[in-house]
């Protein structure tokens, strides 16, 4: 390509880009400094618990894969490093000096200006392309002063995570398997907010398996666990007394509810192994979807990338093994699912023991109460608002 070329191709490129994705990274850098003083969560730069808690939920994850009797021992070695290299980042609680936030968005405008001044007044329009250059350029000095005090993380997963986390997003960044988790919960009920990231991390952790893991589960594995989930969704969806939008199923997200049923699966075992009694079983459910309810205007609402949250996590609940038996649901109940309908996404049958609560468990109050205390214990809040 020659200079006249790719002169050509960078003017379309920016000419393409709309002021909103331009401006997003300043506006989310004011918003981050913003949420930093609401919280007012204690300043670290690894927080404690929380990485406690996701080398906990890795290893767990890598216990479903090392007992997946349909996936060889090369392929489950591989999907276990891929596990095990996965890094975090715990918007607020990790590198959460609001100075820091503060000195880049002083970068940012800085720069901002010093490029500024350097255009002819007859450009100074917003939306031409010499502005969005020049917050471009505003955005990378940002960044460099951002790279100096962090260095954990790559420079491209850093700029989506400081843009995501003021929306409240979690998303697993796969080039450099890093990945940031929501926190931004309700610390007025820090059980349900835990809850919140307990399962969103092992939600995202998974997305090491189901979509990037597929060739070494096997593609026949997924297609069945593709198969399985596309039919339990739909199932649930359109049962529901609130009927989802036209159209509203996508098989292209399929992929997000496998992934709610295993993280699911996941996430309750544990709390298996942290009761001592079934209303300490379904305290710890209860408490995940509590925690994951949103207040929305519409049920069943559209989301971006994902099927509508609440016909998902409903599906991945009638899909944990033994919420029939903790709730007394009976054949031809929505809720109620046959064994044969229990979704497979490794392959191998449900053992419905592994879900149940084991009668020398130590009584801790129950899982969420055990990792409050334990949070407590190495000094870890949510902080305020």
């Amino acid at each position: 390509m020659s200079h006249a070329e790719r002169y050509t191709a960078v003017v379309a490129r920016l000419d393409a880009l709309n002021s909103t994705m331009v401006n997003i990274f300043y506006n989310a850098l004011t918003a981050n400094i913003e949420l930093l003083n609401l919280v007012k969560a204690p300043v670290s730069t690894k927080n404690e618990f929380l990485h406690w808690l996701f080398e906990i939920l890795k290893n767990n994850t890598v216990n479903e894969v090392q007992r997946a009797s349909k996936i060889s021992d090369r392929d489950k070695t591989i999907l276990t490093n891929q596990i095990n290299v996965s890094n975090s980042y715990f918007a607020l609680y990790d590198y959460n000096n609001v100075s820091l936030i503060e000195e880049a968005k002083l970068a940012y405008e800085t720069e901002y200006y010093r490029l500024k001044s350097l255009i002819p007044e007859a450009v100074h329009h917003n939306g031409t392309i010499a502005e969005k250059i020049v917050r471009l350029g505003a955005i990378d000095a940002a960044m460099v002063q951002i790279a100096k005090y962090i260095t954990t993380y790559d420079d491209r997963f850093l700029f989506q995570a400081i843009v995501a986390n003021p929306t409240n997003d979690a998303f697993q960044y796969l080039n450099n398997n890093h990945i940031t988790v929501i926190t931004r919960n309700d610390p007025n009920q820090p059980e349900k907010a835990l809850a919140d990231t307990v399962f969103v991390t092992t939600h995202e952790i998974l997305h090491r398996t189901y979509p990037y893991g597929i060739t070494f589960i096997g593609h026949k594995t997924a297609k069945e666990a593709f198969k399985c989930a596309e039919r339990e969704v739909k199932a649930i969806g359109e049962s529901d007394v609130v009927t989802p939008e036209k159209g509203w199923y996508d098989l292209d997200v399929a992929h997000e509810d496998v992934v709610n049923i295993l993280a699911m699966r996941i996430v309750m075992k544990m709390a298996a192994n942290k009761s001592s009694n079934e209303d300490q079983l379904k305290e710890a459910l209860e408490t995940i979807i509590g925690g994951l309810c949103k207040k929305s205007e519409r049920k069943n609402e559209k989301i971006p990338h994902h099927h509508p949250l609440e016909i998902s996590l409903n599906t991945a609940v009638r899909q944990y093994p033994i919420f029939s038996t903790l709730y007394k649901c009976q054949a031809g109940d929505r809720m109620f699912a046959k064994t044969e309908e229990f979704c497979r996404p490794f392959g191998d049958d449900i053992n419905v023991e592994d879900y149940l609560v084991k009668n020398n468990t130590k009584d801790v109050g129950g899982f969420f109460k055990y990792l409050m205390n334990t949070s407590k214990r190495l000094n870890f809040s949510y902080g305020t608002l």
